[in-house]
Order: C-alpha cells, then sequence, then structure tokens
C-alpha cells in the first residue's frame, strides 16, 4: 500500500502503514486525535471524572470533629458544594452538616426543601436560604449549590444546575459565626442524622463563587450534571484549598483533603450503591 508518496513515503506492509498513521495523527492533530487519513481525523474519549460516595445510616452514622476548623475564621462569604441522595424519611429533618446551636446548619428539612442557615455571634439568622421545590427519597442524586456574600449581601442556591432559591431569604450585612468547637457532618450527632449518601463534600467559609455565572458552576458540575474534579485539595474552583473538602471512599471520607483538619467517624460509614458520576 501506497503512503503519502508526497513524503517521501514508500511502499509499505498494512501493520507498519497504520503505525505510521497514528504517529502521523498524533503529531499533526494532537494527542487526543488520530488522523484517519487525509484531511480526516477523530476525537479520542477521555474519562470522566469518578467521584466516590458513601451511605449514612440516618440512625447514628456521623462526622464528628470535637474542636474548631484549623484555621477558621468568621466571615462574610462562604461557598457550599456537595451531592446527596436522600434514600428515606421524608417529612423528617435531615442535616448534611451542622455545628451547636445551629450557628452553621445545611439540611434537608421536614417540608423535603434544602436549606442553608448561618448565624451571627448572637445567635441571631442572618442567612437562610431555602429552594422553591420540594425533594425526596429516591435514586436520584441531588447537588447542593450554595454561596453567599453578606457584604453585598448576595446568596444563591442550585439544585442539579437549576436556580432553586426562594423569595422569602435572609441575607443581611453581618459577621457568620463561623468558629465553634464542634462541627459535624451527615447529622448533629444524636438527631436529625442523614438517610442517604454523600459525595464531594466542598465546604469554603473564606470566600464567594458568583454561581449566578453559568460557568462558575460548571467548576462544580459539568453540562451533563455530573461532578467534576475539584483538585486533590479542592483548590479548583478558586485556586485556594478550602477548609473542609471530603471526597474519599467509604475507608476515608473523614479525611480532609482541606486545610481545616480531619473527622472522626462515629457509627460506620460503607459505600454507597451508586455515584453522581453514574
Amino acid at each position: 500500500m501506497w503512503m503519502f508518496p508526497m513524503l517521501g513515503f514508500k511502499r509499505l506492509g498494512s501493520l507498519t502503514a497504520i503505525l505510521l498513521l497514528c504517529l502521523v495523527g498524533r503529531v499533526y492533530a494532537g494527542p487526543s486525535s488520530l488522523l484517519l487519513g487525509v484531511g480526516k481525523s477523530a476525537s479520542v474519549s477521555v474519562s470522566a471524572y469518578v467521584a466516590n460516595a458513601v451511605d449514612f445510616d440516618g440512625i447514628n452514622d456521623v462526622l464528628v470533629r470535637s474542636s474548631d476548623l484549623t484555621g477558621n475564621a468568621d466571615g462574610k462569604q462562604g461557598t457550599l458544594s456537595v451531592w446527596i441522595r436522600m434514600d428515606g424519611g421524608d417529612g423528617t429533618q435531615q442535616k448534611f452538616y451542622f455545628s451547636t446551636g445551629k450557628a452553621l446548619e445545611a439540611a434537608r428539612e421536614s417540608t423535603d426543601t434544602f436549606r442553608v442557615e448561618h448565624e451571627n455571634v448572637g445567635a441571631t439568622n442572618i442567612l437562610v436560604i431555602t429552594t422553591t421545590g420540594t425533594f425526596t427519597a429516591g435514586a436520584t442524586w441531588r447537588h447542593v449549590l450554595a454561596s453567599w456574600d453578606l457584604s453585598v449581601p448576595v446568596a444563591h442556591l442550585f439544585i442539579n444546575d437549576v436556580d432553586e432559591e426562594d423569595g422569602a431569604s435572609v441575607e443581611t450585612n453581618d459577621t457568620i459565626d463561623y468558629t465553634h468547637p464542634d462541627h459535624n457532618i451527615g447529622g448533629s450527632g444524636g438527631s436529625a442524622e442523614l438517610d442517604g449518601c454523600m459525595s464531594e463534600m466542598y465546604f469554603n467559609m473564606a470566600e464567594f463563587i458568583d454561581i449566578s455565572i453559568q460557568s462558575n458552576r460548571r467548576k462544580f458540575i459539568d453540562a451533563a450534571g455530573k461532578p467534576v474534579s475539584l483538585g486533590a485539595d479542592g483548590s479548583s474552583p478558586t485556586g485556594t484549598a478550602p477548609i473542609i473538602y471530603l471526597n474519599g471512599d467509604s475507608t476515608n471520607f473523614e479525611t480532609n483533603q482541606g486545610t481545616g483538619g480531619d473527622f472522626t467517624v462515629t457509627g460506620a460509614l460503607t459505600a454507597c450503591s451508586t455515584s453522581p458520576t453514574d
């Protein structure tokens, strides 16, 4: 078979010709495609990010940190991203983030709405954002994405890339009491425990990402509604590692890849039967 006589190639065996086609394709078309003939190329698929997911039993499974997060500080900005699959407990409150006194709380409420609520040092609610829609148990993964900057003040709440913030939000120009002697993930350590699965818990207590801009949401969720890699330490969205980033499997989900220090497992986390990547 004759291959590219204009380049001085001579008659070659089929196998050799195929190998040369691959080589030439990579030189001319780049590493993501192969030349399949003169002027023709085809894309090579790239593996998607695969997110781990862990199962909380709704009874006593919770991640506990019995001290404040390392380097924590009160402030007015924040961004929260987490994937949740509700497996039961419709009509009951289930918390996926909680600190004593409700100073910091993110939950699926007894109304089956998602809610993010933060207080100031005087225990007054200065941030309350709730979804307009309700979300009950089932096989569907929900991506909860919220951000706020109370110096404006402004706040946003998206579920699965859809703006869900209701019209009764509380957004007060005040400082959030982020610094607390305990932080719990997957429940409160005694009640309102999560009956479901969790994946990719990202909580940045220092930076606001304007998620009303689609390109900023793509830092957490792709156009197909799947997770994207946030980087080994969760720094990809802003260039700085957040105080909390949990992306492990059931053997190490409590290991914080962010800057705030690790959590301790109460109960026994297990692998979730599905992943938001599926």
